[in-house]
């Protein structure tokens, strides 16, 4: 009875389930001018401002999904596939679950997984620690993994570097 849907006194607006903020998760800002996920183990709890996601699958692992949404071809994605807004775009959730996502083998994902540890890692440590060379790594695994040509790979590096 405290609890309204009007969010009179007591009332809960929007209330979210605790598995999305107590389990592994990506966390990114829903509006953003470049991809900027992060991965939190630390139950995070975040406002309505982020979006949250969570494995919902055991074919693919966090950490692989955190490389892809990171890399270059997501910015080119979003770029041309978000909402624009200001100085840059508004992704809802509906538009996140259209994003392709190839599907690898864990033991091919484990590779990504493994650069977006020495990322997190070196972070931790040092959140000023200059990682381009990492992350440049996983900008060409992307690139083959989603059999990019040199030609695409020279469109959206030009498309996401100005």
């Amino acid at each position: 009875p405290y609890i309204t849907s009007s969010n009179k006194p007591y009332g809960i607006h929007r209330a979210r389930k605790q598995k999305f903020f107590e389990n592994p998760k990506l966390i990114c800002k829903g509006m953003f001018s470049y991809p900027d996920f992060t991965y939190d183990d630390e139950k995070y709890y975040v406002g309505f401002s982020f979006t949250v996601m969570i494995q919902k699958y055991p074919d693919y692992l966090l950490k692989y999904i955190l490389a892809i949404l990171n890399s270059k071809i997501s910015h080119y994605w979003f770029i041309y596939n978000g909402k624009r807004r200001g100085i840059g775009f508004d992704i809802g959730v509906e538009k996140f679950r259209q994003f392709p996502i190839v599907k690898t083998d864990l033991f091919n994902q484990r590779e990504y997984e493994n650069k977006v540890d020495k990322i997190l890692n070196a972070k931790k440590s040092n959140p000023q620690i200059d990682t381009t060379d990492i992350e440049t790594e996983i900008d060409e695994l992307v690139y083959e993994l989603y059999g990019l040509t040199e030609e695409d790979i020279h469109i959206v590096e030009e498309s996401v570097n100005g």
